[in-house]
């Protein structure tokens, strides 16, 4: 599923609402299983936002199987901990009278330059000349692998997409007709697919299929170029990002819009093709 967090403690209050870039490294075992940027969105109970959704698929998937997860904020995107601390000696270095809170606020939001200070120990009104070195590598650590105190997720309610459903290995990827059931049809979120976020998991179908009507749909109307088993498997990932929208689902079946609207053409979908598939 790709969903929201909920942090443990009361840190992130103070800063519901603040967006800004970051780049999360989610660990599961111990061993880095992924790693992106993007928006984060602090929230009264925890952090959501694009790059946090994205990330959740691997928290929560290690999480349902009881292995150790754990997903580290780098609110410095691309730069590890040794240029983080190199940028404050060189912030000191130019200004050694100005506050911790200030400089760091010339590049992060002002409450989460503070929030983040705070955490560490340090009084985000120490000038830089003042900050120790101990107390200066811990704030790096904060700064560049803060360890979200992920309590769980905030579960299926406020989720955008969740996985489950039909396997994909129980469709055939060139109609999309079902292998168990002759006559029957599965698209969209009835498939045991996600995508990340940006549009792709209403986007989730083979390339190359041509609009065409619903009845067509229904009969199981072939495309013209059938897709490969790999653009079939690669659906809801980046490479989608540059597909014409009019490459839909086999006869064209549009799932841009709302989820629930999406939802609703699935069943239509799904209720025909059983009524096809069971009819005398």
């Amino acid at each position: 599923a790709l969903v929201p967090f909920v942090l443990e403690g009361g840190f992130h209050r103070e800063l519901s609402g603040v967006s800004h870039p970051v780049e999360l490294e989610t660990f599961v075992d111990g061993a880095l299983a992924d790693r992106r940027s993007g928006s984060l969105l602090w929230t009264h109970v925890g952090v959501s936002g694009p790059v946090v959704l994205d990330a959740s698929r691997h928290w929560t998937t290690a999480r349902a199987a009881e292995r150790a997860a754990e997903v580290r904020c780098n609110v410095f995107p691309g730069e590890r901990l040794d240029a983080i601390e190199r940028r404050l000696l060189a912030a000191a270095a130019a200004r050694p009278r100005a506050s911790l809170g200030r400089a760091l606020a010339e590049t992060l939001p002002e409450r989460v330059a503070a929030a983040l200070a705070r955490t560490a120990g340090v009084d985000p009104t120490t000038r830089l000349a003042e900050l120790s070195r101990a107390a200066r590598r811990t704030l790096v650590q904060h700064l560049g692998a803060l360890v979200l105190p992920i309590a769980r997720d905030r579960g299926w309610n406020h989720a955008e997409v969740t996985a489950g459903g039909v396997p994909l290995d129980e469709i055939d990827y060139r109609s999309m007709a079902s292998r168990k059931q002759a006559g029957l049809y599965l698209v969209g979120e009835m498939l045991d697919c996600d995508g990340r976020i940006g549009g792709f998991n209403f986007q989730c179908r083979p390339r190359g299929s041509r609009r065409r009507p619903l009845g067509a749909v229904i009969r199981g109307v072939a495309p013209r170029r059938r897709p490969t088993r790999g653009e079939f498997a690669s659906c809801g990932t980046p490479r989608w990002q540059d597909r014409d929208s009019r490459d839909m689902f086999p006869a064209g079946l549009i799932l841009d819009g709302s989820k629930l609207g999406a939802r609703l053409a699935v069943v239509v979908v799904v209720v025909v093709g059983v009524t096809e598939a069971i009819a005398p």
